[in-house]
């Protein structure tokens, strides 16, 4: 998620999601930090998950345990503020 399209990403993008009822779950990484957004569907709404930087996302419906870390290898990441 940018700066420049977190409000699309957010609202516009997680509408168009919702209505699409084959997708049942997706997932927001972050740009400055590591850590996610897992997204799913209950009942009406989205239930949301936050995995920190160390955390697992788990999809077990599909047999995926995604340690984030292996999301952002490599990848050069802002010092946090102090």
């Amino acid at each position: 998620i940018s700066p420049s399209t977190a409000g699309i990403d957010r609202i516009v993008k997680n509408q168009e999601y919702w209505d699409t009822p084959s997708i049942q779950h997706y997932v927001m990484l972050e740009q400055d930090f590591a850590g996610a957004l897992v997204l799913g569907r209950e009942g009406a709404h989205w239930a949301v998950t936050i995995v920190p930087g160390h955390g697992i996302i788990s999809r077990p419906e599909i047999g995926v345990a995604l340690p984030l870390s292996e999301l952002y290898e490599g990848v050069l990441l802002p010092d946090p503020p102090e």
